[in-house]
């Protein structure tokens, strides 16, 4: 789901039971991701009824109430309602709901949700029915506002209790219910920390006039990251920029890399985008002795963790061993609708060796031997020197890698190469 969050209806109430609003954050996402919250079903105790077992009743304080639902899935007055999947195509929610007594709205700016259909990308489903109440942090409606949390609603005259339920989505967040009197004090409060779906509810004798439901997680944000390669002179490497879990809605990036004098990117086909941006285009700038730039855009939102783009360098024949510094000296990420996602760098390294990848017992060649030392290291009846696990070129040993031996053993493999291509 880009993190986001939504509303639905509840399939099942019981006396003393209200099941009201589900949300959903994202964007695990919409995550930092585009973070999001998705409201379900609404349900809020009315006036006193006369029976106790009554399926649109519940008991509280010793008193029967009956209940009004909002499910999203039909209007005000009972007529079914077919939601956009997409923001950019819903309207804000705020009176639609009015003639129930209930009125939806944000604060700072933004506006109460919107309503969506299941297939939004949320990574959840409509509690019941197809549609659910959606915010999005990095999302923008129709009408170029950004439907953001809180959500507050107001109740033309005071309720005993409101039920709602609430989820991280993609990634585990925390939510605040208070409940508001008349005088605009807090009479009651709830907090969950929420992957799944965990229940908010807020009750008063005196009534409820107001509740305001906050996400209290920090806004996300992701970490770009050039990893540690393994190659040999007169070889290849692979280097993936990659992004972690935080991203979410990620549709745009743009980056700069400083790479040591033993590596060079020929020309533009060395770069290209990672699964993340795989139906995108991207653009390069080599103009630049020893520095790579390069911006990729796609029309499709996806989420982290992945590779963005992935660079392919070549060690020249002379190079001497050693490790250098793979430099990310820039980087910018931005969401579907253009607002920035924030991201942390994290450098990486190519290390440059000439010992024989698979090599494990230091006799020049990769035979038998070594797949018996990599299974014995496998299973952890020897513990792997440096010398093997420089010989290991940066793969992991472990069964894959015994088996590699294996066939360059026998010849049906030409040798073993780095993780990142050699």
């Amino acid at each position: 789901m880009n993190r986001r969050e939504p509303l639905h209806s509840l399939t099942r109430r019981h006396p003393g039971e209200l099941h009201a609003i589900r949300s959903l954050c994202s964007s695990r996402h919409l995550t930092p991701l585009a973070l999001a919250l998705a409201v379900a079903v609404l349900l809020l105790a009315g006036t006193p009824a006369a029976r106790a077992n009554d399926a649109n009743s519940f008991v509280f304080d010793d008193l029967t109430f009956q209940t009004t639902t909002i499910d999203f899935d039909h209007t005000f007055d009972g007529l079914p309602l077919s939601a956009p999947k997409v923001f950019q195509e819903a309207q804000p929610l705020r009176d639609q709901y009015a003639s129930l007594g209930v009125h939806f709205g944000g604060a700072n700016g933004f506006v109460g949700g919107v309503i969506l259909h299941q297939d939004s990308h949320f990574g959840v489903n409509a509690r019941s029915g197809t549609n659910f109440l959606a915010f999005n942090r990095e999302a923008d409606t129709q009408d170029q506002e950004t439907p953001s949390e809180p959500l507050i609603l107001t109740f033309d005259f005071p309720v005993p209790a409101v039920f709602l339920y609430v989820s991280g989505g993609f990634v585990s967040q925390t939510f605040r219910m208070d409940g508001y009197n008349r005088a605009g004090a807090v009479v009651d409060s709830q907090t969950v920390a929420a992957k799944e779906f965990m229940r908010l509810s807020v009750a008063a004798p005196d009534g409820i006039t107001r509740v305001v439901v906050t996400r209290l997680t920090p806004q996300p944000h992701t970490t770009v990251t050039l990893p540690t390669v393994t190659g040999s002179p007169g070889g290849v490497v692979s280097i993936p920029i990659r992004v972690d879990g935080g991203a979410v809605n990620l549709a745009s990036a743009q980056f700069t890399v400083t790479l040591p004098a033993v590596l060079t990117v020929a020309d533009e086909t060395k770069v290209a985008a990672g699964e993340l941006l795989k139906n995108g285009m991207t653009q390069v700038n080599l103009s630049k002795p020893g520095v790579v730039e390069v911006t990729g855009v796609s029309g499709v939102a996806t989420n982290g963790p992945g590779a963005v783009l992935t660079l392919t360098g070549s060690i020249p024949a002379n190079a001497a061993p050693g490790t250098y510094p793979l430099q990310l000296t820039a980087a910018a990420l931005g969401s579907l609708n253009g607002k920035p996602i924030s991201a942390d760098r994290v450098d990486g390294s190519l290390i440059i060796s000439n010992t024989l990848c698979g090599d494990l017992d230091g006799n020049g060649k990769v035979a038998v031997t070594d797949a018996v030392i990599a299974l014995r290291i496998t299973v952890h009846l020897v513990t792997a020197t440096p010398a093997q696990t420089q010989a290991a070129c940066g793969n992991d040993i472990n069964v894959s890698l015994a088996i590699k031996m294996l066939r360059v053993a026998v010849g049906l493999l030409d040798k073993i190469t780095p993780p990142g291509g050699g």
